[in-house]
């Protein structure tokens, strides 16, 4: 049988990681992945 590993963390997306339409940026993505990589390993 395998285990899952599972980590949810909630994001709160910042006023200058959006356009003037409230769409993220998708370079920033990746600090969203990093920080749920983080919460995960912890």
């Amino acid at each position: 049988m395998t285990k899952k590993l599972i980590d949810i963390t909630e994001v709160k997306v910042r006023f200058g990681e959006v356009d003037s339409m409230s769409i993220v940026w998708h370079g920033n993505y990746v600090k969203y992945l990093e920080e749920g990589r983080e919460s995960f390993g912890q």
